[in-house]
């Protein structure tokens, strides 16, 4: 080797140092170019890790009279406000962006290296067109909530499952309940593998399946608030959709929880939508099978993107998911591409890289002038208020579930 050349090891060190530090930047700019927190949940997990902080274990919920949690407390989202707490010992909202931006950064390293381990090429391409999924992706991307952490538990799920390690499976499914009500995730996944292991392969693999569906039923058991908690995972992901989809009047939903237009979804998943087709579509073409590995992705990202189109929430699995089949497709027909396009392959390549890095310029400079420009707890002056004039044990009614979120945060 040539003086001065560096190694194939040292240049994915410095590639995957260079994609980090690069996006944690990137990271710090949009989350810090204002003063709040975005949204208004992330108060409620800013106050809860607080209270946890403040009192230990809460054995009652007492501020919410007309709640699941009245009579016993239900924290879906335990693990997420313990890891929390650290970040929040100077200031409440600056630690919530913190936490935010290394929760991010987090499943950012968990998506490089399960590309990596599969095999793909060129991770800061796929990288790049994540990262073009649109300003509500980014939004979402960027405020202090659970579901980044359960994208990133949902994508090593992913990789333990295809690597049939039932032990990874388990505990990945485990330790998610106590992060995240979407645990159950792992259960499709390992379902949809043992479904395309047995079509190409006519086998039947059920140990992925059975350690998923034990990590569900362990996570519930050890969780701190079993058995309330069950009733709320159940309520969370059953009954709020049901009454979602349904339009249920009286009801007070979040915007994230309503469709998206179909041309929201179009704009916003584009590029990996067109690389997800194109794969395919070539992989017919040139009579080349894709992998087991790349349907299992094909099956979740389907699903991912069909529970989008009823809830526009379900993005942030949509995309990195998508992203994850466009990558393993084209592995799969890489070689068969290149040798039928000769040097049109790279033409091809710089139009979706300079298309991908358009659209991410967007996204990212939207996302930036929305938390730039998001104001204060807007119930912060009765939150203040209620402090210097309320005594413990005082109920204080409210009309809307937000209110109290917000109330309770802005007197910390």
């Amino acid at each position: 080797m040539q003086a001065g050349m560096k190694n194939p090891f040292e240049k994915r060190t410095l590639l995957r140092a260079s994609l980090l530090s690069g996006t944690f930047l990137l990271l710090v700019w949009v989350q810090f170019s204002g003063p709040y927190l975005a949204g208004e949940d992330p108060y409620y997990h800013a106050a809860m890790s607080s209270l946890y902080a403040r009192e230990g274990l809460l054995s009652s919920f007492p501020w919410t009279q007309f709640s699941l949690q009245k009579d016993g407390v239900n924290d879906r989202h335990f693990l997420y406000h313990i890891a929390m707490i650290p970040f929040l010992w100077k200031n409440p909202i600056q630690g919530a962006k913190a936490y935010c931006v290394v929760t991010a950064v987090s499943c950012v390293v968990v998506f490089l290296l399960l590309l990596e381990s599969l095999n793909v090429e060129k991770t800061w391409f796929w990288l790049l067109v994540l990262f073009s999924a649109g300003p509500f992706f980014w939004y979402r991307f960027s405020v202090a909530r659970p579901q980044i952490v359960a994208v990133t538990l949902a994508l090593l799920c992913f990789r333990t499952v295809c690597a049939e390690k039932p032990l990874g499976t388990f505990l990945v499914s485990a330790v998610s309940f106590l992060f995240y009500s979407s645990a159950h995730l792992a259960v499709p996944i390992a379902l949809f593998y043992g479904l395309v292991a047995f079509l190409k392969e006519k086998r039947f693999v059920w140990r992925p399946l059975f350690a998923a569906s034990l990590g569900l039923a362990a996570g519930l058991v050890v969780h701190p608030h079993f058995p309330s908690i069950v009733r709320t995972w159940l309520v969370q992901n059953f009954s709020v959709l049901y009454h979602s989809l349904a339009g249920t009047k009286g009801l007070n939903f979040g915007a994230e929880l309503g469709p998206p237009s179909a041309d929201a979804v179009l704009k916003a998943l584009a590029i990996p939508l067109f690389i997800c087709t194109g794969t395919v579509f070539w992989s017919a073409l040139a009579g080349r099978a894709l992998e087991k590995v790349t349907l299992t992705a094909f099956l979740c990202a389907s699903s991912f993107l069909a529970l989008t189109l009823f809830s526009k929430r379900f993005v942030e699995y949509a995309a990195p998911f998508l992203v994850l089949l466009g990558a393993l497709g084209f592995r799969d027909v890489r070689r068969s591409f290149e040798e039928r396009m000769g040097k049109a392959t790279r033409f091809v390549f710089f139009l979706l890289t300079f298309a991908a890095a358009a659209l991410s310029v967007r996204g990212i400079r939207e996302t930036r002038e929305v938390i730039a420009g998001t104001g204060g707890p807007r119930l912060k002056p009765a939150a203040l208020w209620l402090l210097s004039h309320s005594k413990k044990g005082d109920i204080v009614f409210t009309c809307d579930w937000d209110d109290f979120r917000i109330s309770r945060s802005g007197g910390q």
